[in-house]
């Protein structure tokens, strides 16, 4: 399928992409599903001692979009995506971003992991966040723009070629101060189905 010239010139003026090149990357989308639970706990609160301690659970929907392949099975690619918290302080997010795919890993066909990120925005940031030992802090209310990042493995179903199982984690923050200065509200880990196409 032929991708539309806009997007080539594009690729080609913003990442040093010929039009034959952007040509051959096709038109590879998918789109994936998933849910699971979600804690306000900073993420590194969350990795001393694997204590998630959820505080909601979190639906979530992601669109990607190859962009260029990079060789050794590795594309460059993007996402939007948009999640919804539920129980406990319920909250929508919108996010888009960059980031890559590789394909086969340590030689396992039809097993993937990707990871994006960049800049999301909150409708409603939560009022109290988790931190070091587990001690509730009060929340900047006004960062309603951090920093995303979502990483996924995917696992082909042998019998759908087009449907992968996923696992999938989902964290904002400030990226270490970029963002409303040392914000970090949270993340969430589910599991879920993807749709290539």
């Amino acid at each position: 399928m032929r991708i539309p010239a806009s997007l080539a010139f594009a690729l080609t003026v913003m990442l040093g992409v010929s039009p034959a090149q952007a040509e051959a990357i096709g038109n590879p989308w998918s789109t994936t599903l998933y849910y699971g639970p979600a804690t306000t706990k900073y993420f590194f609160a969350v990795m001393q001692k694997l204590d998630l301690r959820p505080t909601g659970t979190l639906l979530g929907l992601a669109l990607d979009r190859d962009l260029v392949p990079l060789g050794y099975d590795i594309v460059l690619g993007a996402e939007v995506q948009a999640t919804q918290t539920f129980f406990g302080h319920r909250d929508t997010t919108g996010a888009v971003g960059l980031g890559f795919r590789v394909d086969n890993i340590f030689g396992f066909r039809r097993v993937s992991f990707s990871s994006y990120l960049g800049p999301s925005y909150d409708t409603d940031p939560p009022t109290a966040l988790i931190g070091y030992g587990n001690k509730i802090r009060p929340s900047a209310q006004n960062s309603k723009w951090l920093n995303f990042v979502s990483a996924e493995i995917a696992i082909g179903f042998s019998r759908a070629p087009n449907w992968y199982g996923v696992f999938r984690v989902y964290h904002r923050s400030s990226l270490l101060g970029v963002y409303a200065g040392g914000q970090d509200a949270g993340t969430a880990v589910g599991l879920g189905l993807q749709r290539r196409f």
